[in-house]
């Protein structure tokens, strides 16, 4: 499997100097061995970008180039980028509950 990380400025923010505004992280692909080592190598990319949620374009799981999941802003899991299709749940999730 492998993760996209990437990032593009988020034109909301209307301070040109503004990191949010100007940040731009051009997408590479990751391998990985599983969708919970996807979820934290995206969170760790996001707080080492200093991402915010309009920054993030990154998140998708591929496995043999075919989707599997989509990793959101806040390390969760999906099943793809509509929501509705519903949330993975990571088995490190599964022993806190």
């Amino acid at each position: 499997m492998k993760v996209k990380l990437e990032a593009k400025p988020n034109l909301d923010y209307s301070d040109p100097e503004t990191w949010q505004r100007i940040v731009k992280v051009p997408a590479r692909f990751v391998e990985v061995a599983s969708i919970k080592e996807a979820s934290d190598l995206c969170k760790r990319f996001i707080i080492a970008n200093e991402l915010g949620g309009g920054n993030w374009t990154g998140g998708d799981v591929l496995d043999d180039d075919v989707l599997v999941a989509y990793i959101s802003y806040n390390g969760r899991a999906w099943k793809s980028r509509d929501w509705k299709a519903g949330e993975i749940i990571l088995q490190e999730e599964l022993c806190q509950r």
